[in-house]
């Protein structure tokens, strides 16, 4: 049993069918790695090998297992656990840009607290680096030097560490003071 984030609000959870002879499958959420009588998520006919669960929230985890069922009993999967992917952030900006400094602000797009953002620079437009990765929405660049043109992109990241896409890029240049 597994599962694989599709978007911020979908998890495809996958399974192998080795019973011959189950009435259906049930896909069953729990809290932790244990697998726990808890809510039932959706009731799937036999034969069936895969489930897209929809409505989910960005940037979150998510612990659910399969279990086979007939008129003799279950047999239970092992939990998975999966994250839905991060919104990518939104309005990203340029504050400011001076000699000393180049500030960068951005909007979650309703990833919850918590949710990483890695902030990217290129002096060249092409040749990104990763400067940091911060829990904030606002970046304040220090290495910059006069006569330099630097490009911004932001990406946020889930709990883990899978990056969603890419803000739009901001460029600016450091001019010599007057």
């Amino acid at each position: 049993f597994s599962g694989k984030a599709v978007s911020g609000v979908a998890v495809r959870w996958s399974w192998t069918d080795i019973a011959a002879n189950e009435e259906g499958y049930r896909v069953r959420s729990t809290t932790s790695n244990v697998q726990s009588p808890t809510s039932i998520v959706t009731e799937l006919p036999a034969n069936t090998t895969y489930y897209v669960e929809l409505g989910l929230v960005p940037n979150t985890a998510y612990y659910r297992y399969a279990e086979a069922y007939n008129y003799s009993g279950i047999a239970v999967s092992s939990v998975a656990v999966k994250w839905t992917l991060a919104n990518p952030p939104v309005g990203m900006f340029i504050v400011q840009s001076s000699t000393f400094n180049v500030e960068l602000q951005w909007t979650t797009n309703n990833n919850p607290p918590g949710t990483k953002y890695r902030v990217y620079r290129a002096t060249d437009i092409v040749s990104f680096a990763i400067l940091t990765t911060t829990e904030g929405t606002v970046y304040n660049d220090l290495a910059v030097a006069v006569l330099g043109s630097y490009t911004y992109k932001i990406q946020a990241v889930n709990g883990e560490e899978v990056g969603s896409g890419f803000t739009v890029e901001a460029s600016t240049y450091i001019f010599p003071p007057v």
